[in-house]
């Protein structure tokens, strides 16, 4: 895996920005689908805000990985297929450096802990969530969008292998924190997460009558 680091405004001071949360769509700026070159071109005119941006790609092979920009500074990354170089994932890795908007809430960041009662409350009921046994994550779903829930040892027992319901709180009255949040297209019913539930996520159909990647058919004249 090579990474190429792209670093602006040395002076900018490091801090939680506020993008705005669009489930099954996008964060802030950056929408499903999208070009990779598109991605850049919003960096490009925002170089304030994402001023350490970090490319990375499989230079061995690179139609078998994803091309990744990661911004570290702001703990997200966009995931783009390498075949079709579309966003088909957006992953939120540290929620405590990027404060999220949704409707008129605000959730994630240094202020506002990304817990399992805030996003109960934000978002709403939903189905029970899956619990991975070996990773100790518990991954809540809902449409575009998943909450990944980190399980102390301790509290193990409180979840099942597989589908489940993780309690609002543990037995000592603590609630858990989310580690991990990631955005995807909706529009297949699948369910994306951490792990091997990440490669699931696809980039959304292109629009009807889009000429991005149209087949072309080349014609020999042989004169």
């Amino acid at each position: 895996m090579s990474q190429r680091t792209r670093r602006r405004c040395e002076g900018t001071a490091m801090g939680a920005i506020v993008l705005d949360l669009r489930p099954g769509l996008g964060i802030g700026p950056f929408s499903l689908g999208m070009p990779i070159c598109e991605a850049f071109a919003q960096i490009e005119q925002q170089p304030n805000i994402y001023d350490v941006v970090h490319v990375k790609y499989f230079e061995e092979e690179p139609l078998k990985l994803d091309l990744v920009i990661s911004f570290p500074d702001h703990g997200f990354h966009l995931r783009f297929d390498p075949w079709s170089q579309r966003l088909r994932l957006v992953e939120i890795f540290d929620v405590k450096r990027l404060q999220m908007r949704y409707a008129t809430s605000l959730i994630g960041g240094p202020s506002t802990l990304a817990t399992f009662v805030a996003v109960y409350a934000l978002f709403g009921p939903t189905f029970p969530g899956i619990y991975d046994k070996v990773r100790g994550v518990y991954n809540l779903f809902y449409p575009g969008l998943s909450f990944a829930f980190p399980i102390p040892s301790q509290y193990t027992d409180c979840c099942h292998d597989g589908e489940a319901e993780l309690p609002l709180e543990f037995p000592d009255g603590t609630t858990p924190v989310t580690c991990r949040v990631s955005i995807y297209d909706s529009s297949t019913d699948k369910k994306v997460g951490v792990g091997s539930l990440m490669d699931k996520a696809c980039a959304p159909p292109l629009p009807a009558g889009s000429l991005y990647m149209e087949e072309v058919h080349v014609k020999w004249v042989i004169l």
